[in-house]
This record gives structure tokens, sequence and C-alpha cells, in this order.
């Protein structure tokens, strides 16, 4: 399904699954980059425009294959509905492990809005999700590299040597 789509599924590649800049800052930098992109992006999802909603930070990351880089391209506010769309095949695996009765309600809203913010089926929505989970296989054969690009400058040194030893630690598992 080659369309433009509006809302997509993010790809994060295994050895980079717990390198985030949110987890990588600390607290007090985090809250104040949520604060900057407020005043620039106003109290609405970035993605479907809904205002008046709990709003996440999401960091927007983009794969190379040229260069097998894993890029951060940009954070912006989402709701919980398109914060979830953009990580359902890691949903999708949790509740395949739980109860099925507890997941319907969560899975079938994320599923609601991917179709409603795309304009598509249900069978346009499952091929999007086969093609990233062969994307993900594709990519998690790779040797990475991971580039925080314009928000590289929140990074110290010593958390940077830390992400490669930790990327290193993934790759041998």
């Amino acid at each position: 399904m080659e369309r433009n789509l509006k809302h997509k599924i993010e790809i994060i590649p295994s050895v980079a699954s717990n390198i985030s800049l949110f987890n990588l800052l600390y607290s007090k930098s985090w809250r104040k980059l949520k604060r900057d992109l407020f005043k620039e992006e106003g109290n609405k999802c970035w993605i479907c425009g809904k205002e008046g909603v709990k709003l996440e930070a999401h960091e927007f990351w983009d794969f190379d294959y040229k260069t097998s880089t894993h890029k951060l391209i940009g954070i912006h506010h989402l709701c919980i509905h398109c914060h979830g769309v953009k990580h359902i095949t890691y949903w999708l695996g949790v509740f395949k492990r739980k109860e099925r009765e507890m997941s319907f309600g969560f899975i079938t809203n994320l599923r609601k809005q991917f179709l409603k913010i795309n304009n598509c089926s249900e069978e346009d929505l499952e091929e999007h999700i086969r093609e990233s989970r062969i994307k993900k296989e594709k990519i998690d054969n790779l040797d990475i590299k991971v580039d925080f690009g314009e928000y590289d400058k929140f990074i110290s040194r010593l958390r940077k040597k830390a992400i490669v030893e930790m990327m290193r630690e993934m790759r041998e598992k």
C-alpha cells in the first residue's frame, strides 16, 4: 500500500528501542522541552488537532537505509490515540500476552483513529501493519547508528558514550 498516509506506524530498531531523548534527558530538561513545544504548537494534537485532551510528547524518528541511520527528526504533542497508533505494533504484541478482553477497547480505538486520520479501510491498516513488521525485521538485521539531529545539543558526551555501549551490548544479544 504505498499510499501517502498522514498517520503512520513508527518503526523503531530493536537496538534503539530504549534510546530516546526522553530516556536520556534529565526530567528538568525534558519538561522545558515540552513547555517550549506547547508555546510553539499550542495545546492540541499535532496529528488530529484535538484540543483540551491530555497530550504526550512523541519523538518522530526516520530511518535512512543508505546510511543505516535512525534519526530524530522532530518532537510533537499527540493525543493518547494518535500516540498509541504510532506504537500499535508494540501494543498488539503486549496484548497478545495479556487477556484479550482487557485490550479490546484500547486497540479498537487505535484502529479507528488510524482509519479516520488516513481515510482508509481496515485492509489498508492491516497491510500497513504487515509492511511495518517487514521493515522492522529488515532494520533489525542492520548495524545501525543513532542521530539525534537538532536535539543532539541536549545530550552530554557521557550519555552519548553510554548510548554507543548500550547499542553494542544489544547487538551482541
